[in-house]
C-alpha cells in the first residue's frame, strides 16, 4: 500500500491513472501516425493545389503536411503534458472526475485538425472545422464552474456567428449550380453580387473561429478552462485550422482574393495593435499569453494575406511562421499552467520569486516561449520573422506598413515581457511560490522537448518549407 502510494504522489497522477494513460497511448499512436504520413507527403514533394486528390489517393499536399506535422507535434505535446494536469494535484483546480470526458473532447479536436489536413473540398473542411468549435466549447467550458461556463457559451456564441457564415457560404455556392460546387477553387468562378456576399461571409467566419479583431474576446474568457484546453486550441487547434483554412483558399482563388486579402491584412494589424495594447492592462498569466498568441496568430495570417497581394515570399514566410508560433504558443501556455498548477494561482501579483526550485523549469519555458515568438535569435521565430521582413519589403507601401507593426509588435512585446518575466520569476518569494509543490515529470519532459524545438526547428524542418516555398 505503501509503495502505491508512494508511486502515485511521485507521478502526480490520480487513481484511475490507467485510463489516462491509455488515452496518452492513443494519442501518440494517431499523432505519431500523422507524423509520419505528412513526412512521406512532404518526401514526394507535391506542391499546394486546391484541386481534390484522385480517388483512392489520399488528399496530401505539403500544404497539408505542415498542418499534420504541427498538429501531431502541439497534440501529442498537450496530451502528454494533462497526465499531471489533470489531477487531483492541480492546486488550482483539482480534478478528479470527468478526466475522461476532458480526454475525450481533446483526442477529437486533435482528430478534427488532422481531418482539416484530409479535406478534399471546402464543405468537408468546414465540417472538420465546426467539429473543432465544438470542441473548444466542450474544453473551455470541462470544469463545470461558472465561470468557465459562461466562458464556453460565449465561445460558442461568438464562434457560432462564424458557423452560421460558412453554412450561409456552403449554401450559396450549392445553389449556384457549378458541377463542382464545393471545391477549393469555387470562389474563383463566382460573379457579381454573388461574390461579395460570399467573401463577407467568409471573412467574418475566419474572423470569429480564429478570433481576429473584434471577436478576441472569446479566446480570453477560455482561459477559465483548463490552460491545456485553450494552450492546445490557439497553437494547435482552431486557430492552426483556420490559418490552413485561409491558406488553402488563397492558393486556389488567388486571381480573385486580393481585395479580401486586403480586408484581411487589415483585420490582422488591427489584432496585433489592440492585443499589444491590452497586454498593459492584464494581470493574470493567462491571459497575457492568451493576448500574445492573438498578435502572432495576427503576424502569420497578414504574412499570408499579403501573399495575395503579391509577394509569395511573404506567403511562404507566413506558413513558415506558423511551426515557432505553435511552438512558442504552446510552451507559454503550458508553462503557466505549470505555474498555477503548483501554486494554485496565475495572478501576477501573487506571484513573486517564481525561480524557486520547482517553478524553474517554468520560468525557462516562459522565456523560451517569448524569445521564440517575439523573434530573438537563435530561435526559431527570428528566421520566420527575418523572412517576413524581407518579403514585406518588396510590397510597396502596405509592406512598409507590415515591417513597422511587425518591428514595434516584437520590442515592445519583448520589453514587456522582459519586465512581466523579472516581476514573476525574480526577487523575494511570495507565499504562493514558497508553497509551491513539484510539478510532475510529465510536464516537465513536455516544457524541455517543446523548448528544445524551438532552437532546433529551423535545422530540422527547413527543407519542408523549401519544398512549400517551390510548390506555391
Amino acid at each position: 500500500m505503501s509503495q502505491s502510494r508512494c508511486t502515485t504522489k511521485h507521478l502526480a497522477i490520480a487513481p484511475g491513472a490507467t485510463a489516462l494513460q491509455w488515452a496518452a497511448c492513443l494519442a501518440a499512436v494517431v499523432c505519431g501516425s500523422s507524423y509520419a504520413v505528412a513526412q512521406v507527403a512532404s518526401d514526394n514533394g507535391s506542391g499546394v493545389s486546391g484541386a481534390a486528390a484522385p480517388a483512392g489517393i489520399l488528399p496530401f499536399d505539403l500544404l497539408s503536411s505542415l498542418l499534420l506535422l504541427v498538429a501531431a507535434v502541439i497534440g501529442l505535446a498537450v496530451v502528454l503534458f494533462s497526465l499531471g494536469y489533470i489531477s487531483p494535484h492541480n492546486r488550482e483546480h483539482s480534478s478528479t472526475a470527468r478526466r475522461g470526458l476532458y480526454l475525450g473532447w481533446l483526442l477529437t479536436a486533435i482528430g478534427a485538425t488532422i481531418g482539416v489536413a484530409l479535406a478534399q473540398n471546402l464543405l468537408q473542411l468546414v465540417v472538420f472545422v465546426e467539429l473543432l468549435t465544438v470542441c473548444a466549447w466542450g474544453l473551455v467550458s470541462f470544469y463545470g464552474d461558472d465561470a468557465s461556463r459562461r466562458a464556453g457559451f460565449k465561445g460558442l456564441l461568438i464562434t457560432g456567428t462564424g458557423t452560421v457564415c460558412f453554412i450561409a457560404v456552403l449554401l450559396l455556392l450549392y445553389a449556384g449550380g457549378a458541377p463542382d460546387a464545393f471545391g477549393f477553387d469555387t470562389l474563383f468562378r463566382l460573379e457579381g453580387p454573388l461574390s461579395v456576399v460570399v467573401f463577407v461571409l467568409l471573412l467574418v467566419g475566419v474572423a470569429t473561429k480564429a478570433g481576429l479583431f473584434p471577436f478576441f474576446t472569446w479566446v480570453l474568457d477560455a482561459t477559465h478552462g483548463p490552460i491545456t484546453s485553450i494552450g492546445y486550441l490557439c497553437s494547435g487547434g482552431l486557430g492552426v485550422a483556420i490559418v490552413y483554412m485561409i491558406a488553402r483558399l488563397l492558393t486556389a482563388n488567388a486571381g480573385v482574393m486580393q481585395q479580401p486579402a486586403v480586408v484581411l491584412g487589415l483585420l490582422a494589424r488591427l489584432t496585433i495593435i489592440v492585443g499589444i495594447v491590452l497586454l498593459f492592462f492584464q494581470q493574470d498569466l493567462k491571459r497575457l499569453v492568451a493576448l500574445f498568441a492573438l498578435v502572432n496568430l495576427g503576424h502569420v495570417v497578414g504574412a499570408i494575406a499579403a501573399g495575395a497581394q503579391g509577394s509569395a515570399g511573404a506567403f511562404n514566410a507566413g506558413l513558415l511562421h506558423l511551426v515557432p508560433y505553435s511552438l512558442g504558443t504552446a510552451l507559454l501556455f503550458l508553462s503557466v499552467g505549470m505555474i498555477s498548477w503548483a501554486t494554485g494561482t496565475s495572478q501576477v501579483q501573487s506571484l513573486t520569486g517564481a525561480m524557486h526550485p520547482p517553478l524553474r523549469m517554468a520560468a525557462l519555458g516562459f522565456f523560451v516561449g517569448v524569445f521564440t515568438l517575439t523573434g530573438v535569435p537563435p530561435f526559431a521565430g527570428f528566421w520566420t520573422k527575418l523572412q517576413i521582413l524581407g518579403s514585406a519589403s518588396l510590397l510597396g507601401s502596405g509592406g512598409t506598413e507590415m515591417i513597422v507593426c511587425t518591428l514595434l509588435e516584437s520590442t515592445v512585446a519583448l520589453g514587456f515581457f522582459l519586465w512581466m518575466g523579472h516581476r514573476v520569476f525574480f526577487g523575494p518569494s511570495s507565499e504562493a511560490v514558497v508553497q509551491a509543490r513539484k510539478t510532475p515529470r510529465s510536464m516537465r519532459a513536455v516544457v524541455i522537448a517543446l523548448a528544445i524545438l524551438c532552437v532546433l526547428v529551423p535545422f530540422c524542418w527547413f527543407s519542408l518549407f523549401h519544398q512549400l516555398a517551390a510548390g506555391m
